[in-house]
């Protein structure tokens, strides 16, 4: 029985932590004293499909740490890390990191500079999450889905879609894979996560950001100049994170092409969207800032035009001095 640790009690760390506890890994946690009790006790974990019933299980885990210096009598085969990417600079990562040993290290942040963050890690493999997860009820929506549901951990399987991971030892990247597949979790070996990540976060990042510039309404981003500035960030992150032009990909994104889908997709997706990406990317906003900045910069030092990415930096930063970041009201 391979024996794991998840460091971090947020809702990815909880949904992989089930799977690979289902999946027969023995899964450890290692969290802030604050969530000790929730946890020891276990908690609930709620599977969202496209079309039917949702689904609780528990998931208790079969031991709860606070303290790195626990480690040094325990033994892990992986450790997975739970934590937004601006956590990898406090410096007890670097502690876990000499605790852990010959583990495989299990990274999902966003990134360039992840690898560079994690450089002390003897055996690191990459991944990119190919889960939505969130504590529901959501809060503040007014979903019927989500209105009167008993607190839980919920978790959509986008189709199609698989959580890829990638390292410089194959054999460890399929252990890992294998680990979460073995619990219902789609995951895949790719020839390199960290490329596929920064492809998804290039078209992620700058939408999350014209979304919070535009008071978390994906209406106001649509009808806005939101959209258009969005997708001029996500090619010139694309550029960046190909190293040369950007893929095919790049060629439809643009405003009247991609419209109406940021119409459509809220109302098709199985949980509220919307009320989602507010919640969610509020929590890791300082991430959301952190990646945008190391990307201006990058993209300076590469010869790639930084404007519009500091343009999206800029519309932030607006919204920030106006004092009117996120909705004074739930929807």
């Amino acid at each position: 029985m391979s024996e794991i640790l998840i460091v971090g009690a947020g809702a990815i760390g909880r949904v992989y932590g089930h799977c690979l506890a289902a999946g027969g890994a023995r899964v450890s946690v290692l969290v802030r004293p604050r969530h000790v009790d929730e946890l020891r006790g276990g908690v609930s974990v709620r599977r969202v499909p496209m079309i039917g019933a949702r689904r609780d299980a528990r998931f208790v885990p079969a031991d709860v740490l606070t303290d790195v210096r626990e480690l040094a009598t325990r033994r892990f085969d992986q450790v997975w890390l739970g934590l937004p990417t601006n956590a990898l600079d406090e410096p007890w990562v670097d502690a876990l990191i000499d605790a852990v040993g010959d583990a495989t290290l299990v990274s999902l942040q966003p990134g360039a500079h992840v690898r560079e963050r994690l450089g002390r890690a003897r055996h690191l493999v990459s991944g990119a999450i190919g889960v939505v997860a969130w504590a529901s009820p959501l809060d503040g929506s007014r979903d019927r889905r989500e209105v009167g549901a008993h607190d839980a951990t919920a978790y959509w399987l986008p189709p199609l879609q698989a959580t890829m991971f990638s390292s410089d030892e194959h054999a460890r990247a399929d252990e890992v894979a294998r680990a979460l597949r073995a619990g219902g979790c789609p995951a895949r070996v790719v020839r390199d996560a960290s490329l596929e990540l920064a492809k998804s976060s290039a078209i992620i990042l700058p939408l999350v950001a014209a979304l919070e510039a535009s008071g978390w309404s994906l209406r106001a981003l649509r009808r806005g100049p939101g959209l258009s500035r969005a997708l001029a960030g996500s090619r010139a992150l694309l550029a960046l994170a190909t190293g040369s032009r950007p893929p095919w990909i790049a060629s439809p994104l643009r405003a009247p092409l991609l419209a109406p889908l940021v119409a459509i997709v809220p109302a098709i997706a199985p949980f509220d969207l919307e009320r989602y990406l507010e919640v969610h990317f509020s929590k890791v906003g300082t991430q959301t800032r952190v990646l945008l900045a190391e990307a201006e910069d990058d993209a300076r030092s590469r010869g790639i035009d930084p404007a519009p990415i500091h343009a999206l930096r800029a519309s932030l930063d607006h919204r920030l001095a106006t004092g009117d970041a996120s909705r004074s009201s739930p929807r």
